[in-house]
């Protein structure tokens, strides 16, 4: 064997060799079970930044802290979830969904009484609501800490939405009161 192919064939095998040793991202963990953990994040990142913009926009006391124990919250919630993603070599995103991210700015176009209400109505309710059929799903998922976390995090998620319903009323009572006024 010349030389150069010599080295070609060693090169060849190095990578081989590579490939079979440097586990790909998520290897350990199932597309299904792996695709929870980044919807989980996805939405946490959606539910931190409508929360975040709920804190300087949102007119009552009520509505803002609301969103101030949601961020205390997930802030807990998104470093339980980076660990275990960590563990099983799964990459989470940084930042929600496009669809999210749109949901986020219709609600920033929003001011006042009308800014409570959305707050409420999509982040109190509606994305606790989507979060706890995930968790739902993620609990009958194969991996045993995959199904620890969900089943975790779905007690939480439950009381966020008992949370949000009763924000999602308060607010309701409040703009029907103040439409009702001559």
């Amino acid at each position: 064997m010349k030389p150069l192919q010599s080295i070609a064939a060693m090169a060849s095998l190095a990578v081989a060799a590579l490939c079979v040793a440097v586990p790909v991202l998520g290897q350990d963990l199932p597309y299904p079970e792996a695709d929870f953990l980044r919807k989980a994040a996805a939405g946490g990142h959606a539910e931190v930044q409508a929360s975040q913009l709920a804190q300087s926009r949102a007119t009552t006391r009520e509505v803002k802290d609301f969103a101030t124990q949601m961020l205390a919250e997930h802030a807990k919630n998104a470093e339980a979830l980076e660990r275990l993603a960590a563990s099983k070599a799964v990459t989470l995103p940084q930042v929600p969904t496009k669809a999210q991210t749109a949901e986020i700015e219709a609600l920033a176009a929003t001011e006042g009484a009308e800014f409570d209400r959305r707050y409420a109505e999509r982040f109190g309710v509606k994305a606790h609501e989507e979060m706890l059929a995930l968790m739902n799903t993620g609990a009958q998922a194969k991996d045993p800490h995959v199904k620890d976390y969900a089943e975790q995090t779905r007690a939480a998620v439950e009381q966020h939405l008992k949370m949000g319903k009763a924000l999602q009323s308060s607010v309701a009572k409040r703009t029907s009161a103040a439409a009702a006024r001559p």
